[in-house]
């Protein structure tokens, strides 16, 4: 869906100075809803006076004039728009999509987050056009940003050395327990199973289903009974222990990347009675004959009481 706007000024009334001949604009109304978060519009405020900088540093040769775009036609830039030329005004309107849909909450640095939905090509752009406008932009308004900025930057660096030495600590701390085994041989790659590990332990690799770390597995077996040639097993064998937390944490990047993405985080799993969806109402993990799988909250008093 779509939200009619006020659209900048086209060449002929920028030319002529016409402040209030404007054509209809329409935007995203996602775009809409995220921009009338604060904290949303407030980084891309300092994204669009940071590429200002850098414009007027190094393309003032060329022909600049205040940006066209949907976060412009919101308002949000306010009276002091961004004048850039047009490469630039192409990197700002990227930038602006891509803070305005990032799925982290809170949003971490780019350099610090673990989701990088930046095209390479535009990634490397940012990172000049901030080592160029960071340190200048103390003297434009933004001392206090840039203070602020440097504070969280040393937070974000101690939390990845706390989260790094923790893993670290996991990967030597082994135990003897249940863990799921997948036969590389038995496997037709259908991913069929990858979806009933509620802790994200399993993905596809090379057209092969793999537990991808071992401290994500906890051993319960729910992805057995969905696999159609019997290529996972239990075995009892020296394992990474457990980890809560780090499933915790895996499973919330995986949800990161599939929502960036703009496809469904997983596939809906159904009652082996009746059929039913997971999304149409709760289903409970069962073992029945060795085997297991899913059953509704309509069907389970049937097999309670026989």
């Amino acid at each position: 869906m779509s939200v009619p706007l006020a659209r900048p000024l086209c060449e002929e009334c920028r030319a002529r100075g016409c402040a209030d001949a404007r054509r209809a604009r329409t935007v995203n109304e996602k775009f809409v809803t995220a921009m009338a978060d604060q904290k949303v519009r407030h980084d891309t405020r300092v994204l669009g006076d940071f590429t200002a900088i850098y414009c007027k540093g190094n393309h003032d040769d060329r022909a600049r004039h205040p940006i066209e775009s949907d976060a412009a036609s919101l308002g949000v830039y306010g009276r002091k728009v961004p004048v850039l030329c047009d490469e630039c005004a192409d990197h700002l309107r990227y930038g602006e999509a891509r803070r305005a849909y990032c799925p982290k909450d809170p949003k971490p640095f780019c350099a610090h987050c673990d989701t990088h939905c930046y095209r390479p090509a535009e990634a490397e752009w940012q990172r000049q056009m901030m080592r160029y406008a960071g340190p200048k932009s103390m003297w434009h308004g933004h001392a206090i940003d840039g203070i602020k900025h440097m504070l969280e930057g040393r937070k974000w660096r101690k939390l990845a050395a706390a989260s790094a030495a923790r893993k670290e600590i996991q990967m030597s701390d082994t135990v003897t327990r249940q863990i799921v085994h997948i036969d590389e041989e038995l496997c037709t790659g259908c991913g069929v199973c990858v979806s009933p590990c509620a802790e994200g332990a399993i993905v596809m690799v090379d057209g092969k289903a793999k537990v991808v770390r071992e401290e994500l597995c906890d051993g319960a077996g729910f992805c057995l009974g969905v696999c159609p040639t019997g290529a996972l097993t239990l075995e009892y064998r020296e394992a990474v222990a457990f980890d809560h937390d780090a499933v915790e944490e895996h499973v919330a990047e995986q949800l990161a990347e599939a929502v960036a993405a703009g496809r469904k985080a997983y596939e809906p799993q159904h009652c082996f009675q009746c059929g039913r969806s997971e999304d149409e109402g709760p289903l409970l993990p069962v073992r029945t004959q060795g085997t297991s799988t899913w059953v509704c909250t309509r069907c389970l008093p049937s097999l309670i009481h026989g």
